[in-house]
């Protein structure tokens, strides 16, 4: 099974990129779209969780930036929470102002590669 989901938004939509996070912080319409893409069963504890063969799966979640896309495979964003389960690797964004802003951390950081340029 081969999927993409997209992740998209307005373009003025502030990012924060974060490599001392470990996971990804959402605006919680985009992480509830993205929860029901991948089947996920809510109602648990800390966050939704998804069956582990989603993991296998090879899908993507595409993540753009102007002409730019980084496309993190699901086996990273998705992490094991115990038995046949897996975790989503992001949290909904609810009382961090302001809540359009999206933090991508490390889940999302290991599908691409980033050159920070202090001097501009």
């Amino acid at each position: 099974m081969t999927s993409t989901y997209s992740l998209t938004s307005d373009k003025n939509q502030p990012v924060l990129v974060d490599s001392g996070f470990t996971f990804c912080q959402l605006p919680e319409k985009r992480y509830n779209d993205m929860a029901d893409y991948f089947s996920a069963i809510h109602g648990i504890p800390i966050r939704p969780v998804v069956d582990c063969e989603k993991r296998k799966a090879r899908s993507t979640v595409n993540f753009k930036f102007g002409n730019a896309a980084i496309r993190p495979t699901t086996s990273t964003l998705f992490w094991r929470g115990g038995g046949r389960v897996l975790r989503l690797g992001h949290y909904k964004k609810r009382w961090v102002r302001p809540k359009n802003t999206l933090v991508l951390g490390d889940t999302f950081l290991r599908a691409a590669y980033v050159l920070f340029d202090w001097d501009n």
